[in-house]
């Protein structure tokens, strides 16, 4: 378990090097990860809802200037993805991970349901 923890430590800090150096190519990446997704989202398999999520969730630690969460959301496209989430039925899906994973974007994100 401490091997897979390193190794998806690794991988985020890889994906976040992506998102600084190439964040649209990596926003159409993710708008093509969850317009593959299964409709509706809350019967989707939680594995690949968990992914789609997550590269959502950490794109904004990827972004500069800090905090990358905020120079995010000035992102056209970003501000649709997490919008059109939000709109979705993600929050009736019945895996709980996937609900944790969901719940902390909206916190992430949530300047942005604000407005």
């Amino acid at each position: 378990e401490a091997e897979e923890e390193m190794y998806r430590t690794h991988l985020r800090k890889l994906y976040q090097r992506i998102v600084r150096f190439r964040p649209q190519l990596v926003l159409q990446f993710i708008g093509s990860c969850l317009s593959s997704l299964s409709q509706p989202l809350s019967a989707t398999s939680p594995t690949e809802i968990e992914v789609a999520l997550r590269l959502v969730f950490h794109f904004g630690e990827g972004r500069r200037p800090a905090p990358g969460a905020k120079t995010a959301l000035r992102d056209g496209p970003f501000r649709e993805i997490v919008i059109a989430l939000h709109r979705s039925d993600i929050a009736s899906h019945s895996h709980r991970e996937v609900l944790l994973l969901y719940y902390d974007l909206a916190v992430r994100y949530s300047l942005l349901l604000k407005e």
